[in-house]
């Protein structure tokens, strides 16, 4: 696979130097590049260097859609993004600083926060998106998922997967036959029905691709003050896994941990707060929005299987750990998923 670079080239550094002046560069954790926060008289910046150029050139061109949809009628983003400021190499980034603060995954049980969470997503996903992809999402779909059953449904998949996570191999076991069950159900549900019975009578609009960030978590998000009425009071980070994509791509890290806490009647009053607000923001009728969350919770399972099998595949520990933690969270999920396809 290769690894993130441990430090700048001396040319990187040569043109950080000629565009900041004199700068300090702290290394911090991130899991597909090398990200370092540079310090300079001028301020505070980021540099991501990816191990691949072409990945580089996606997420910049990312950046780029952003910066012209800003200024569309006046109107800010619905989250804060930072801004692309330079490229110092082909693998390359220098982004601006956000400020704010960072969000803390127990944050994610304040009421205003959760809504304002759940309005910038449905704000972000009525943005304009160029879909460029000949492939239709439904067919994508259909792939991505059969490759999953294909990929997991192995022997030993889960005993791999607790040995590499460091965990209950019986659990994943359970979890990954119930996980594929449901999945292959799903499946079967998109083929039969082409998605109107995710989305009732307006089942094309759950199946458009919308402008994603695909990797919406607690770590992802800041906290804002907002400079003015309107202003974002969030903002996302880390557009590396970022393009055009089903809108529930944006949910699936998010879906598990926001239906973990329930309350005396059963109900998950976190992931009502969220769901909420991006059902108006969406203008979702009652039924659009029951069927949305049929395709949600069934693509959550199917991220579970995917963090699982990304992580067999690259005999990668921490990408395992989340995957099994992902499984067991959804384990009431999975074993309902095929009841509700």
């Amino acid at each position: 696979m290769g690894s993130a670079p441990l430090a700048p080239t001396p040319d990187e550094a040569a043109r950080l130097r000629a565009t900041l002046g004199a700068f300090t560069l702290t290394r911090v954790p991130s899991e597909e590049a090398a990200v370092w926060r540079v310090e300079s008289a001028a301020g505070v910046w980021w540099l991501k260097a990816h191990l691949h150029a072409n990945k580089a050139e996606r997420e910049a061109a990312v950046y780029a859609r952003l910066a012209a949809l800003a200024p569309l009628g006046g109107a800010p983003l619905p989250f804060g993004v930072p801004r692309l400021l330079g490229r110092p190499s082909a693998r390359a980034l220098l982004l601006s600083d956000l400020g704010g603060a960072p969000l803390e995954a127990s944050a994610l049980r304040a009421p205003p926060l959760l809504r304002a969470l759940g309005a910038a997503l449905g704000a972000w996903h009525l943005l304009p998106c160029e879909d460029l992809d000949p492939l239709s999402p439904l067919k994508a779909l259909q792939r991505r998922w059969g490759g999953l059953l294909e990929g997991l449904a192995r022997a030993e998949a889960g005993a791999r997967l607790a040995a590499l996570a460091g965990a209950g191999a019986g659990d994943l076991d359970g979890a990954l036959r119930e996980g594929l069950a449901g999945l292959r159900d799903g499946l079967a549900a998109l083929e039969r029905e082409g998605g109107r019975r995710w989305w009732g009578p307006a089942g094309a609009r759950a199946l458009e691709r919308r402008l994603c960030h695909r990797d919406v978590r607690p770590e992802n998000l800041r906290l804002l003050t907002p400079s003015a009425p309107g202003a974002p009071a969030l903002g996302l980070l880390d557009f590396g896994q970022a393009r055009p994509d089903l809108w529930c791509a944006d949910w699936v890290t998010l879906y598990a941990p926001l239906r973990a806490r329930r309350d005396a009647r059963g109900d998950a009053p976190d992931w009502r707060e969220a769901w909420g607000a991006y059902r108006a923001a969406r203008t979702l009728s009652d039924e659009g929005a029951a069927e949305a969350e049929r395709l949600l919770r069934v693509a959550a399972c199917a991220h579970a299987l995917g963090t699982a099998a990304w992580a067999l595949r690259h005999a990668d520990a921490a990408v395992a750990r989340r995957g099994a933690e992902e499984l067991r969270a959804l384990s009431w999920a999975l074993r309902d998923a095929a009841s509700i396809c």
